[in-house]
């Protein structure tokens, strides 16, 4: 699954919210990854 969100009105640095969503994932049993949606693009270039 890709979610694309808009982090810019966040109250916490991208870093923070990258280690909370790694946290919540590791407590649901699946692994979440945050990166830029650039680098997303980037990587996935065909």
């Amino acid at each position: 699954m890709v979610i694309i969100a808009d982090a810019t009105r966040a109250k916490e640095s991208t870093a923070e919210l990258k280690e909370r969503l790694r946290r919540e994932g590791d407590n649901l049993g699946v692994r979440i990854y945050a990166q830029r949606e650039d680098l997303f693009n980037a990587m996935h270039r065909v």
